[in-house]
């Protein structure tokens, strides 16, 4: 039995004095590398300071063309078939995962936008599925294993070896079928995103179209703290629950916030990302308004971070990052599950 009290809190992690200048492109990529080795986002929320109303440009990066889609009881084989991984994974971004699995007691599979397929199994299903895996990094008692496979290789064709192997093990030892949630980034804009529900409708599975969820909150008399930027970041944390829409006459500081929820790309992502800080580098205060972005992950997605295994103790999904953008610089602070193997009693 795991002992709780060997469990080690959640993990802040934060880069700080990153410098906004346009000059620095050594450090000018930290953002977009936390932003791109961030596959499976359910929620983003954006605040603005010294803003009444969103920017046009902004509101159609958060709410435009952000449909996804569900497809019900779906087969793993089916996400190595050769015409699928031609049209959708090694064509734009594909990001895919299992919906609604616990990460404790079910099995959970995704793809990352990278090209790995990857199994979080239960051992009595990876020793029946019969492809080689490696034990969860979680699990001291060998419970759980995982299996990554490369779908993106260039060897991983019909006719070859490991590619039949693969395809054999998933149509004759995995009966087990998934509902997923899936979104397509196609390589251009000719190319329309429902394609790859096209896909699976056509290949008889049930799929359905999802919406994002959005809100927005304006406050006029808003005290936020100036300077530290650990305060801020605890700050931004508190905001949704004390943030209203009534303005107030004395005026402290406006304060905008954008929350949607859905399914977001890391493309998406950094899309937001992206214009934000253009339109702080062309604001014309240069004073002490500041911008946040904060990404919050999925709790039940095989992966966090990368292909870095997602910790499964209490089903403790913790994986997101806030972004504080100002004119000097710009902050990160990621905020991690323990890394450390839970301990016997």
């Amino acid at each position: 039995m795991l002992c709780e009290k060997n469990l080690k809190p959640r993990v802040l992690k934060t880069i700080k004095n990153y410098s906004n200048d346009q000059k620095t492109k050594t450090n000018h990529d930290k953002v977009p590398a936390t932003v791109a080795d961030h596959y499976y986002n359910y929620l983003i929320s954006v605040v603005l300071s010294g803003f009444k109303d969103i920017p046009v440009n902004l509101y159609r990066a958060i709410v435009e063309d952000t449909d996804y889609y569900k497809v019900l009881q779906l087969p793993v084989h089916e996400l190595i078939d050769q015409e699928f991984i031609a049209a959708f994974v090694k064509k734009g971004e594909l990001t895919l995962v299992s919906a609604d699995q616990n990460l404790t007691t079910d099995n959970s599979i995704c793809i990352t936008p990278t090209g790995y397929l990857v199994l979080s199994l239960l051992a009595s299903d990876y020793q029946e599925l019969g492809l080689e895996g490696s034990p969860s990094f979680f699990s001291r008692q060998r419970n759980r294993f995982i299996v990554k496979i490369n779908v993106k290789e260039e060897t991983f064709v019909a006719g070859n070896k490991k590619y039949e192997r693969v395809k054999k093990c998933l149509e004759n030892n995995f009966k087990h079928k998934f509902d997923v949630i899936v979104s397509w980034d196609p390589p251009g804009e000719k190319v329309c995103p429902s394609s790859v529900a096209s896909w699976f409708n056509n290949r008889g599975h049930k799929t359905f179209v999802c919406h994002q969820k959005s809100s927005k909150k304006f406050n006029s008399s808003i005290d936020a703290p100036d300077g530290d930027s650990e305060k801020l970041f605890s700050w931004m944390d508190n905001l949704p629950n004390s943030i209203n829409n009534d303005g107030e006459s004395d005026i402290k500081k406006d304060i905008l916030y954008i929350e949607c929820r859905g399914f977001f790309t890391r493309s998406r992502v950094i899309k937001i990302f992206n214009i934000m800080k253009e339109l702080l580098n062309s604001s014309e205060n240069t004073g002490d308004e500041f911008w946040g972005l904060h990404v919050r992950g999925f709790d039940n997605s095989p992966v966090s971070w990368g292909l870095k295994e997602h910790a499964v103790i209490n089903n403790d999904g913790t994986n997101n990052y806030t972004v504080i953008l100002k004119h000097s610089e710009i902050i990160i602070q990621k905020c991690l599950s323990s890394s450390s193997r839970p301990k016997n009693k």
